[in-house]
């Protein structure tokens, strides 16, 4: 199974599981990335209109004698998944880390954070500060 194939079907999956918990407007992806030294699996909740989104990562490095990296990628989902419901049914409340905090699930290390954003007002901010710096220190 390629990795696109396993990132729709944990897609498919935790929309499935979470249903309830997720407001209508909201759209929920998995994206994975897998290297030789580590995976990485991100959660994105997204309002439709774009302007909240939250992303649980979850990272597990791949051990050098690994004969199966892809058992690293199912820890990672499985590990992301346990978080995202205990941030779902704990009430959305920020217990993790903005920085990767090291937590210990199935018996391995597993990297974990939760990331809130505001893109819309982020990029209407970004937008008024070039505004500020095209108008230069003598006109502000």
């Amino acid at each position: 199974m390629s990795l696109d194939q396993i990132r729709d079907e944990a897609s498919d999956l935790l929309r499935q599981r979470y249903a309830a918990l997720l407001h209508d407007n909201e759209m929920l992806r998995v994206a994975a990335r897998m290297d030789p030294s580590e995976v990485e699996v991100t959660v994105c909740i997204e309002t439709s209109g774009g302007d909240e989104r939250v992303e649980i990562d979850t990272k597990v490095s791949v051990p050098l004698a690994a004969e199966k990296p892809e058992e690293a990628l199912l820890l990672a989902l499985d590990a992301a998944d346990a978080f995202l419901g205990e941030w779902l049914e704990g009430g959305r409340e920020e217990r993790h880390s903005i920085d990767y905090v090291e937590h210990r699930y199935e018996g391995r290390f597993v990297l974990v954070r939760l990331r809130r954003s505001r893109p819309l007002l982020e990029a209407q901010a970004d937008r008024l500060l070039q505004q500020a710096r095209d108008l230069g220190p003598e006109e502000s």
